[in-house]
């Protein structure tokens, strides 16, 4: 059975170029969860992305450093064993098919370049935070780009053989202050 929201502002989105009409629902400005589920019926609390990193010490410094995620766990075991959890705020779990993934690849870089799995993380300005990553270390895939879904979106090679996605909301009409501003590629070029 499926589950509909409750309690939520809709709008539609409709974009010629990519072909799509998304209905995006938000109460409070965040994405309305989907279900009726109660606080006690949740079984999953956190969802905790494992990632291997060789090069430690580099990831660290980019997501702790770089990207500003405060640490949650510092814990160093027998044998070199290393772990650092840093704290990302909110967690989702997307799935997505594969003519959606090749969507927002098409969107937000202009070719199909996502592996399987690509973390995303919500930030104030992309802007901003894209060109602290790549000072950081990572490598510019797209640049900050309005989405047909109104958000501005960046696509990084980050450590750890990570590619993320920056992105900033914008709920309701398009944001003047980024509307005409030259670090948000409104037509994204082929070549990047």
């Amino acid at each position: 059975m499926r589950r509909r929201p409750t309690s939520l502002a809709a709008a539609s989105v409709s974009d010629e170029h990519h072909g799509t009409t998304i209905r995006v629902v938000r109460p409070g400005g965040r994405l309305n969860r989907m279900d009726n589920v109660s606080a006690s019926q949740q079984k999953v609390r956190q969802l905790r992305l494992v990632v291997e990193a060789t090069e430690f010490a580099e990831a660290v410094a980019f997501y702790r450093d770089g990207l500003g995620l405060p640490v949650e766990l510092d814990l160093e075991s027998e044998g070199g064993a290393h772990v650092m959890i840093l704290d990302a705020g909110r967690a989702t779990l997307e799935l997505s098919n594969p003519a959606q993934v090749a969507m927002i690849d098409d969107v937000e870089v202009g070719r199909r370049v996502a592996p399987a799995l690509r973390v995303a993380f919500e930030v104030d300005d992309a802007a901003a935070v894209t060109a602290d990553l790549v000072q950081a270390g990572a490598d510019l895939i797209a640049p900050p780009t309005r989405t047909p879904w109104n958000s501005v979106n960046a696509r990084l090679a980050a450590p750890a053989h990570l590619q993320i996605t920056v992105f900033e909301e914008h709920i309701g009409a398009v944001d003047d202050e980024h509307a005409h501003d030259a670090s948000v590629d409104e037509q994204h070029p082929s070549s990047s």
